[in-house]
């Protein structure tokens, strides 16, 4: 028998000062010393296990007894010790994974030297229940499948797997436990399908289904948009099915289904979800009043089958294009849809809108003069017309309409007949016109001719008033109508100016015209006028000349007028030239180099007969020359070299010689320029000037010479430029650092010219001291270049020395309430300085110093500006201090209290609200002494907000204030911690509303309240407040009928939690007293045939008044007399049996009759009324052995016998005949399928229809 060991770690336990391990096994029991165990892990000799013992059968367990008494369970590995060293066996990978009640799979790996272990036989078992045998795969996987599990709960069992291999010659025996897994099936639902109309009911299904298959007998929750409505058990297939859900409440359209399975011992639980759309419901539409006339208020009607379904009605006219109401006349598509979300239905109908008659009240011609023609034109304006309605915008078309006067001749107020009008307008077509003739009265006038093709002829004054004219071809009247018998007496016509003197448009007047013919007295001849010119006669002068000049600045010139003449003058006319004032002008004062030209003025003519004429322009031509001017005041500035040869002139003190005073002539240095004749350095260098320019209207008059100008060009100086200031930290040496990348600055573009640095040596600064923009020298620089000459060299340039940083730490502020002071406190105990060039002459010290805030006003992390350290030294000034970390410090804001805030009282609003008084008050506490801090009674009133106590209605309410806002320099080093005032809280009003009375007449002035309308007005939100009407009370002023009678009211109060915070007021309450109903009996009706109306005749026979109708003691009678006025009438003309009757017209008498309404009533019978057809001829049809008659022309059938303007149609679609004989014949042909239609047609039956039909043979 092989020998088996155990290795483990146990856990010591006390045995007296020496502490001892225990450990047992199912081969013994031991007592290790404590050095052993703590060694590590400990082997015991080999010992032979007894039978039954087999490790094969039971794992090894080894158990550590602590001190403590707890016990502890570990687990080691069987060691095999045999001579033939069998290999070992490692098992792996042990599990187990099953489904509660159903079937699992058991698996284990198993390996040896750490390669699978292929075809070994292994034994599993769950717990001690040995459940079969697997063999292990090419992967040493051994797996038993389709294992019975029992009745373990879910659960995972963390060694319930357990896995034996017994070994063989080769390999070692095995035992190993593993976890087994007992699960709940997964279930799903699926398939939630739903379907149902909108009032109807839904059927809800869901499938539940597993890995297993479909679960049956499994209880369904469904619930329809979140809400439960049945549970459904599934089926053999997993279908739950749960019919008749109520859909009373849900709208039409999708909802949410929600089916859920809660789970139960074998199955987890499932949800799923779906979408039940619910359609609307059908219901029907039906169309009324299709039929009306332009104008009508009605409209179409729509009729739901469900009844008050809102209905959406929309019209297309015969274009199909979309139509609004009011309706043109035509035909429209009326369609009607169902407007509720929940219903569906559709109808559509035809509207027929037909054209309104409009009538003409008056129109009026128009006048004309003699044309010829009796045509008149119609004054469309003039027409008035009826029957339109307002708004609309229709009026007479008169374009095409004829009319015509009673005679072509003239005359006055002649008759105008008119025909031919339509109408026009906007609203045109929605009309039809009554009429479309009409009569008027205008007058024919004689028509004016005039005489056409004549002309007077102008002339040059020649003293005479003679006047000629000519006749056209074509000379003679203008305007003649037609071939009409008129013509022109011209034989003795003469024409003669208004005057002999010279004049534009002078009037020509014409003598001996006249008219002749039969039709002249149609006409009147115009006067005859024209116009015609008399210009005045000419003369010319001659004998003047004119001098040449130099420009001086003027237009004059000199004129020699010694020989002066006239020419033209007509006989004896009395005209002379008068040279007394002649002067003569240039054309302009300005020179010129050619001949200009000179107007000669002031000559005049004298004489009576002067203003008949006109003289001819006088002129003659001279030279002006132009003037010289010299310039004066030029000067030119020296300057510095700039490689150009460019000049800076100053020409502000130029000036011009020689102008002629007034001209405006300047002159111009805006262009002015110079040039020196090289660009390079010299003295006194001549400066070449251009650009001057005369200025000024008068400048072409003069002409100018360039003055000459010297001066001097120095050389340039250029400077080092560096890119940026040297700077350089306190050193205590004087070298300063070189420039920066210099660079030549003023070098001008071009010139050639470098610097020179070979010789450089250095910079330095004069002393070693702090200093900004301290000057250094650079030494041993030099320009080089072709240009070179024109230039110096500034070898400095700037350089900042900064000072040492002496860092100061150490240094703290504690912060501090405001105290109305900037002062800050400092703690120096743990002040250091560092940063000082060795050698110095400089000590610190902060034995003085002193803390101050910027501001003594309250903030968080304000800096403290540290002073009073001290430095001492030849070299302090060298150095400053810095605070790496600056010193900071709160100065929190004082708390203050407010008393005395003026806060406004209310009328109670329900709430704790109160308002701040526009001038809010307040008495402060705890300001320091002299800070300018007050209340902002702006501000406060306004922002701040108060709140009472509680919402209750009484007096000096106690009032916190919030949002105090304060004021003055000081303010925001305080805060407000608390405010208070106090205010009356008055009660509100309740207005009672809505109390209604009203009865029946009873004889009394009793009133029986109706709140059923009643309400409480001003109850402020949710308050607890009602009418108490207990004790209410009422009664009339009197027992009378009447309306709006005033009614005294006591006794109303108020109820409920919130009661005492309100007064209660009463609106005015009034009733009505109703008369009462006194029904008399014993009328009768006589029967009828419908005539259209709703009068009836009506009777009476021993009439009384309907028992218990009047009060007890009341003083009233029937008036008899009355009966003489009783009228019947029914609610409807309309034919029927046992139509109600109502007779009005009977009165009452005595004191109390005026509180009655007498009625009366009865029934009659209306009989329809009989039609006869007329209009369908004799038939005839060729022998075919019946005696139908199918071919019959209805085109001339009518009605006769319809009342008045009943709607009554004859529909002939179905009609036939049938005669008394089908043989070869002449009959009686009865006619049938006529049937009446139209909104009348019920009042009314067809007669027989009898025609005669002959019946041919073959």
């Amino acid at each position: 028998m092989p020998a088996w060991g155990l290795g483990a770690r146990p856990e010591p336990i006390p045995k007296g000062n020496r502490p001892m391990w225990k450990i047992r096994t199912f081969v013994g029991e031991w007592l290790l010393p404590g050095r052993e165990a703590r060694s590590g892990s400990t082997r015991r000799p080999s010992r032979r296990a007894s039978v039954g013992k087999r490790p094969e059968l039971e794992p090894v367990e080894a158990r550590i007894l602590l001190s403590t008494a707890e016990v502890a369970t570990i687990r080691a590995t069987p060691l095999l010790v045999d001579s033939q060293a069998k290999a070992s066996v490692e098992v792996s990978e042990v599990g187990g994974i099953a489904l509660r009640n159903r079937r699992g799979d058991l698996t284990a790996s198993l390996t040896s030297n750490g390669r699978p272990v292929e075809g070994l036989a292994v034994i599993f078992r769950i717990g001690n229940r040995v459940v079969g045998t697997a063999r292990t795969d090419a992967d040493g996987v051994a797996t038993l499948s389709n294992v019975r599990v029992g009745r373990l709960k879910v659960r995972n069992y963390a060694a319930r797997t357990v896995v034996v291999f017994k070994g063989n010659s080769q390999l070692m025996p095995v035992v190993r436990r593993g976890p087994l897994t007992v699960s709940r099936t997964a279930s799903a639902l699926s398939g939630v399908t739903a379907t149902g109309v909108y009032g109807g009911a839904a059927t809800l299904s869901a499938v539940l289904g597993s890995k297993r298959g479909e679960a049956a007998g499994k209880p369904v929750l469904f619930a329809l948009d979140g809400r439960a409505v049945g549970v459904a058990t599934t089926d053999a297939q997993g279908v739950a099915t749960l019919p008749g859900v109520s859909l009373a409440g849900l709208n039409a359209g999708a909802h949410g289904v929600t089916a859920r399975f809660a789970g139960d011992i074998d199955y987890y639980k499932a949800t799923a979800t779906g979408t039940l759309t619910i359609a609307r419901a059908t219901t029907s539409i039906t169309l009324g009043n299709l039929s009306q006339t332009y104008g009508a208020t009605t409209q179409p009607t729509a009729t739901t089958g469900q009844p008050g379904l809102p209905v959406e009605l929309s019209y297309t006219d015969a274009s199909g294009h979309a139509a609004a109401q009011p309706f043109r006349a035509g035909t429209y598509t009326v369609t009607a849809r169902i407007a509720d979300p929940n219903y569906i239905g559709s109808a559509v109908g035809t509207l027929v809108v037909a054209p309104a008659a409009v009538g003409i009240s008056r129109i009026d011609a128009m006048s004309k003069a003699y044309d010829g023609t009796t045509a008149a034109t119609v004054d469309s304006g003039s027409v008035v017309l009826t029957g339109v309605v307002a708004g609309d915008s229709v009026s007479i078309d008169a374009s095409h309409a004829t009319a015509s006067f009673a005679s072509d001749h003239v005359g006055a107020d002649q008759a105008v007949t008119i025909a031919g009008l339509a109408l026009t307008g906007p609203d045109a077509s929605n009309y039809v016109l009554s009429q479309s003739s009409a009569t008027a009265t205008a007058s024919i006038t004689p028509r004016a001719l005039t005489v056409a093709g004549i002309a007077a002829d102008d002339k040059v004054y020649d003293g005479t008033t003679a006047a000629t004219f000519s006749l056209s071809p074509g000379a003679g009247l203008d305007g003649v109508v037609g071939a009409d018998d008129v013509s022109l007496v011209s034989g003795l016509v003469t024409a003669s100016f208004d005057s002999k003197s010279a004049g534009q448009g002078k009037a020509v007047t014409f003598d001996g015209f006249s008219l002749s013919g039969g039709d002249s007295g149609n006409y009147v001849l115009s006067p005859v006028t024209a116009a015609a010119d008399i210009t005045r006669a000419t003369l010319t002068v001659a004998g003047i000349a004119a001098a040449d000049k130099v420009y001086d600045g003027t237009a004059a010139a000199t004129l020699d007028a010694s020989g002066a003449s006239l020419g033209g003058v007509i006989g004896a006319d009395d005209v002379s030239l008068d040279a007394s004032a002649a002067t003569g002008s240039f054309d302009t004062k300005d020179a010129d180099n050619s001949s200009k030209a000179v107007t000669i003025s002031g000559l005049a003519l004298a004489g009576a007969d002067a203003g008949n004429y006109q003289l001819a322009g006088a002129s003659a031509f001279a030279y002006i020359s132009p003037k010289v001017l010299a310039v004066t005041g030029v000067t030119a500035g020296s300057r510095v070299y700039d490689a150009t040869t460019a000049a800076s002139l100053d020409a502000s003190a130029a000036s011009l010689v020689g102008v002629v005073p007034g001209d405006d002539v300047a002159l111009n240095t805006a262009g002015v320029s110079g040039s020196f004749v090289d660009r390079n350095v010299g003295t006194a260098k001549a400066v070449i000037v251009s650009g001057l320019a005369l200025a000024g209207p008068g400048a072409g008059n003069y002409i100018i010479a360039a003055p000459g100008v010297t001066a001097d060009v120095t050389p340039l100086t250029l400077t080092m430029s560096p890119t940026s200031t040297a700077t350089k930290t306190y050193d205590g040496t004087t070298s300063a650092p070189p420039p920066i990348a210099p660079s030549l600055a003023g070098v001008i573009g071009g010139d050639s010219v470098a610097l020179d640095a070979s010789g450089a040596t250095g910079a330095t600064l004069a002393d070693k001291n702090v200093g900004t923009n301290k000057v250094a020298t650079e030494h041993g620089l030099a320009l080089s270049g072709v240009d070179a000459g024109n230039y110096l060299l500034d070898p400095t340039y700037l350089v900042n020395v900064t000072p040492a940083s002496v860092s100061v730490t150490g240094i703290t502020a504690p912060g501090k309430v405001y105290d109305g002071t900037t002062a800050a406190t400092l703690d120096t105990s743990g002040v250091s300085f560092a940063g000082v060039v060795i050698g110095d002459d400089v000590t610190f010290d902060a034995s003085s110093a002193v803390g101050s805030f910027a501001d003594r006003d309250a903030g968080t992390g304000k800096t403290v500006t540290v002073t009073g350290l001290t430095k001492s030294g030849a070299d302090a000034g060298n150095y400053a201090f810095a605070f790496p970390t600056p010193v900071t410090a709160t100065i929190t804001p004082k708390a203050l209290t407010v008393t005395g805030m003026q806060v406004d009282g209310k009328v109670y609003d329900g709430t704790t609200a109160a308002t701040i008084a526009a001038l809010p008050g307040g008495v402060i506490s705890g300001l320091v002494n002299g800070d300018d801090v007050s209340i902002d009674q702006a501000a406060t009133s306004a922002g701040a907000t108060a709140a009472f106590a509680d919402k209750d209605a009484g007096t000096g309410k106690t009032v916190t204030v919030t949002g105090v806002q304060l004021t003055g320099a000081d303010a925001g080093n305080y805060t407000v911690s608390s405010a208070t005032g106090s205010a009356d809280i008055s009660k509100a009003t309740i207005t009672l509303s809505g109390v209604a009375a009203s009865k029946t007449y009873d004889g009394t002035t009793d009133v029986s309240f109706n709140l059923g309308g009643a309400s409480l007005g001003g109850v402020i939100g949710a308050d607890d407040v009602s009418l108490d009407a207990s004790a209410a009370t009422g009664s009339y002023a009197d027992k009378d009928v009447g309306t709006g009678k005033a009614i005294t009211a006591n006794g109303f109060a108020l109820a409920g939690a919130d009661a005492g915070n309100y007064t209660l007021a009463v609106d005015p309450i009034t009733g009505d007293i109703a008369s009462k109903i006194l029904s008399i009996e014993g009328f009768t009706a006589t029967d009828r045939t419908y005539d259209g109306t709703t009068g009836v005749t009506v009777g009476a026979a021993g009439v009384n008044f309907h028992a218990g109708d009047l009060v007890a003691g009341e003083d009233v009678a029937f008036d008899y007399s009355s009966l003489a006025a009783a009228a019947g009438s029914m609610a409807d003309k309309n034919a029927g049996v046992g139509k109600a009757v109502t007779i009005t017209g009977l009165s009452v008498t005595g004191a109390d009759a005026g509180n009655y309404k007498v009625v009366a009533s009865t029934t009659v019978n209306i009989a329809k009324a009989t039609l006869t057809v007329t209009g369908i001829p004799n038939l005839t049809k060729s022998y075919d052995e019946n005696q139908y008659f199918v071919s019959i022309n209805t085109s001339g059938a009518a009605l006769s016998g319809i009342i008045g303007a009943d709607t009554v149609t004859l529909n002939t679609s179905g009609i036939f005949g049938v005669s008394t004989s089908a043989n070869v014949g002449t009959w009686n042909v009865y006619i049938n399928g006529l049937a009446l239609g139209g909104t009348d047609a019920g009042n009314y039956n067809l007669g027989t229809v009898i025609v005669s039909g002959t019946i041919q043979g073959p």
